[in-house]
């Protein structure tokens, strides 16, 4: 059941109707083994969730994200069948792993980006907006079938006897397509564009840790109506850290990260903010962290 408190704004009380919902899951997994080493994974399962609050009662600003966001009190429970299917490979010197999945969406709910603007100096709904830092883009919560396929894939190789010590080298890559199948069609926005990487990762001696990842996500050519595409970008990142023992039982942990090294502008397709501000440039982060 949904029925929210009742909301005080300027000394008026808006009280919500109460709205019912029966949401269920089930799922069922197989596993094929082929040998020890190796084995075929299956998953069937239908995942059933009811509207989040904020979908079908928003209206109003929403600064984190700068939109204007409008619920839909129409929403109704958004069904998903999920097939995967996955296949794993093992050896002493490493893995492959890859998985394909398909999800059909029986109402899919999802923020549509209407093509109109929220005025924040006139308070309210234009058509055009002439200050893009003064105008929020409307969304509104909206609900249609939707299909995403896709998968993941990665392969690992451990070097123990190179001459810098034991490294490992991971491959790795993922994409997802996803379609609205109603009669119009159309992408559904903000999906993740096609990625591909490599990460090593050296292990020293002395117990410190070096992971260096390079990943390559392609441009997102299909953002979704009223969305703007995204350019490909190249994301460099290094870690190293060190465990301790401290007295008392409690574990330490040295660590440095160091984010987009080459500094690149990204414009994550996911984001809502994409075309107003890109992801943090480069970053270095020290610290310490314990668990007691």
């Amino acid at each position: 059941d949904v029925s929210p408190d009742p909301m005080v704004r300027g000394g008026n009380t808006f009280v919500f109707p109460t709205t019912s919902y029966r949401p269920a899951t089930w799922s069922l997994a197989a596993t094929v083994r082929f040998s020890p080493r190796t084995r075929l994974t299956g998953t069937w399962s239908r995942p059933q969730r009811a509207p989040e609050v904020t979908e079908l009662y928003s209206f109003g600003p929403h600064l984190a994200t700068r939109t204007y966001d409008v619920g839909n009190r129409n929403l109704q429970v958004e069904s998903m069948r999920r097939a995967d299917v996955g296949l794993q490979h093992e050896w002493d010197a490493g893995h492959v792993r890859v998985n394909a999945f398909r999800y059909e969406a029986d109402g899919y709910i999802y923020l549509q980006n209407r093509g109109l603007f929220y005025d924040l100096d006139r308070r309210r709904i234009i058509a055009r907006c002439v200050r893009p830092e003064r105008c929020l883009p409307v969304y509104q919560y909206d609900q249609q079938d939707a299909v995403f396929n896709g998968y993941e894939a990665e392969w690992l190789m451990r070097f123990t006897r190179s001459p810098l010590g034991p490294m490992e080298a991971l491959l790795f890559t993922d994409a997802v397509r996803a379609r609205f199948t109603n009669a119009s069609g159309g992408d559904v926005p903000r999906m993740p564009p096609r990625r591909a990487g490599v990460e090593f990762t050296h292990y020293a001696d002395a117990g410190w840790v070096t992971r260096l990842r390079w990943t390559h996500a392609m441009a997102q050519d299909n953002p979704g109506i009223n969305e703007a595409r995204s350019e490909a970008y190249d994301l460099v990142n290094l870690a190293v850290d060190r465990a301790f023992s401290a007295p008392g039982g409690v574990e330490l942990t040295l660590y440095a990260q160091a984010r987009n090294l080459l500094n690149e502008e990204i414009r994550a397709s996911t984001s809502f903010l994409r075309s107003f501000a890109p992801e943090p440039g480069r970053r270095i982060d020290l610290g310490v962290r314990a668990t007691f």
